[in-house]
């Protein structure tokens, strides 16, 4: 199990800390007929889902400090993590119950990300499937479809993101 904090909002009292259970779950084929990467899920603990990102949307991955904490004041500093969505400043905070297992975590869930990343560029076809729940007639074809959806995410991402980070760091020498 895990926390998940909220931050507080100007004028409202403290965000209450819910207690979680996150899960990676499998890319899947949506509505639209594209495939989304595999997500990090979060549920309450009577098993109603709370929240998801797709695990191409993290931008950073690490433990919190107090400097990152000052909004959530129930999460402990040295058992918290904070992940860093692109294209938004919010950021998820997640307490775990040691120091250890935050760190676990953290190495974990970079190493899904970077080994997901690592085999889509490559083209390996087997790691990927791993990640990606394959459904259809033809599993080769909707393998390949997946892989190509999930890698235009990845490049999307990837570009977009540069340019933002590049003008903070540019606003930031100025």
């Amino acid at each position: 199990p895990l926390v998940w904090h909220k931050p507080v909002e100007a004028g409202k009292d403290y965000g209450n800390p819910v207690e979680i259970m996150a899960f990676v779950e499998f890319g899947y084929r949506q509505e639209d007929g594209l495939h989304s990467g595999p997500r990090l899920a979060w549920y309450a603990a009577n098993g109603n889902p709370l929240g998801s990102i797709d695990l191409l949307d993290i931008r950073s991955l690490e433990k919190a400090t107090p400097l990152h904490l000052q909004e959530f004041p129930y999460a402990i500093a040295g058992h918290s993590l904070i992940l860093r969505l692109h294209n938004t400043a919010d950021g998820l905070v997640l307490e775990a119950e040691s120091s250890s297992q935050a760190r676990r975590l953290i190495h974990g869930l970079r190493w899904v990300v970077a080994r997901m990343a690592f085999n889509l560029i490559i083209g390996n076809r087997d790691i990927t499937a791993e990640l990606l729940e394959l459904r259809g007639a033809n599993e080769e074809v909707e393998l390949l479809r997946a892989m190509n959806d999930v890698t235009n995410q990845l490049v999307e991402k990837s570009v977009f993101s540069t340019p933002q980070k590049m003008m903070k760091k540019y606003r930031q020498q100025s």
